[in-house]
C-alpha cells in the first residue's frame, strides 16, 4: 500500500473497527473517526492500534462544520488522502406503515447526508491534489459502503433499503464526475455482516428478511475483498454475498420492480421465504 493515508469513518465498531486494525498492519496511516468517544478510545486500546499508524477523532457525520475541523486536523498530520472509506451507517428495523418521522430523519441523515458530506470533503482534498505530476495515475479512491438492500429493498427494512438506494444513485453521479480527476468511486454492496449492527436484527421480527441468504458475511470477508479486487482495479460496483441466488434475485429485482412486488406478495412465496429466514436468524442466533 505505500504508506497510504486511509480515512475511515465508523470505526469504533463493526466493519469499520476492523478495518482500522487491517491497513494499520499493512502499513498505512489510518484516521479512525467514529461519532462516539468512547467507544473508539476503547477500540484504540482493545485492538492495540499503533499509534504512529492510527490517531482517532471524534466526529459527527451529519454536521458540516466537523468535517471540516476533521480535514483540518488530518491536513496537519498527512498531506495528502489516498482512500476514503464511508463505512459508517444506522439501521433500524421497522415496516413501511410502522416508521415514524424521527427513523425517517436518521437514517436519511447518517446514510445518505453524512455520506455525502465525507464523498464531498474527499473529493475536493483529492482533487486538489491532483496536480500535473499525478495525471495518468490514480489521484484517490472514495469507497462508500452500501448494501445488497440497494438492490433488494426489503419490506422489513424499509427505511435503510431507500437511503441505501440514495447512496446508489448519488455514488453513480459522483463517480461519472470524479472519473477525469483519476479517482475512483466504488460502491460495495455487502450482504448481512456479522456485527452488532446484525445482531441488533435478531430481536425485530420485522428484520427476519434480512437472514434470506443463510451464512452471513464476516468483516474477514469485507477486508479480503477490498485488499484484493476492489483496491487492485477499483471497480465501480462489488456486490459481496454468499448465495448465488440472492445476487441473481438482486439483480433481477433492480430491473424488474414489477416482478418484486409480486414475488412478494405472493402468499406461498413469502411464506417459504419467511420461514427459510426464521431457520438462518434461529441459526446466526445460535452462533452468536
Amino acid at each position: 500500500m505505500n504508506n497510504k493515508t486511509v480515512w475511515i469513518t465508523g470505526a469504533a465498531s463493526g466493519v469499520g473497527r476492523h478495518l482500522v486494525g487491517a491497513f494499520a498492519k499493512r502499513g498505512d496511516f489510518v484516521f479512525a473517526c467514529d461519532i462516539n468517544g468512547e467507544a473508539l478510545a476503547s477500540a484504540m486500546q482493545e485492538e492495540q492500534w499503533p499509534e504512529k499508524n492510527v490517531t482517532t477523532h471524534i466526529l459527527d457525520i451529519c454536521s458540516e462544520p466537523q468535517w471540516s475541523e476533521a480535514q483540518q486536523m488530518l491536513a496537519s498530520l498527512r498531506p495528502n488522502l489516498d482512500i476514503m472509506l464511508n463505512v459508517a451507517g444506522y439501521l433500524q428495523p421497522g415496516f413501511p406503515t410502522e416508521l415514524t418521522s424521527k427513523d425517517i430523519s436518521k437514517h436519511l441523515d447518517i446514510n445518505v447526508k453524512g455520506l455525502m458530506l465525507g464523498c464531498q470533503t474527499a473529493a475536493s482534498w483529492m482533487k486538489n491534489n491532483n496536480t500535473d505530476k499525478n495525471i495518468g495515475k490514480h489521484a484517490g479512491h472514495i469507497i462508500n459502503f452500501c448494501s445488497l438492500a440497494s438492490l433488494v429493498p426489503t419490506p422489513g427494512l424499509s427505511a435503510y433499503s431507500t437511503s441505501k438506494f440514495a447512496v446508489r444513485g448519488y455514488s453513480t453521479s459522483l463517480a461519472a464526475q470524479l472519473a477525469e480527476h483519476n479517482i475512483a468511486v466504488t460502491l460495495l454492496c455487502p450482504d448481512a455482516i456479522a456485527t452488532p449492527m446484525l445482531d441488533l436484527q435478531t430481536q425485530h421480527k420485522s428484520a427476519v428478511l434480512t437472514f434470506s441468504s443463510g451464512d452471513a458475511l464476516s468483516t474477514t470477508d469485507i477486508e479480503n475483498a477490498l485488499f484484493g479486487d476492489i483496491l487492485n482495479k477499483r471497480p465501480f460496483e462489488v456486490i459481496l454475498c454468499k448465495s448465488t441466488a440472492m445476487k441473481v434475485m438482486a439483480k433481477l429485482f433492480l430491473s424488474s420492480p414489477t416482478l418484486f412486488i409480486k414475488v412478494n406478495s405472493n402468499p406461498l412465496i413469502k411464506r417459504f421465504m419467511t420461514k427459510r429466514a426464521e431457520k438462518n436468524q434461529q441459526r446466526y442466533l445460535r452462533n452468536m
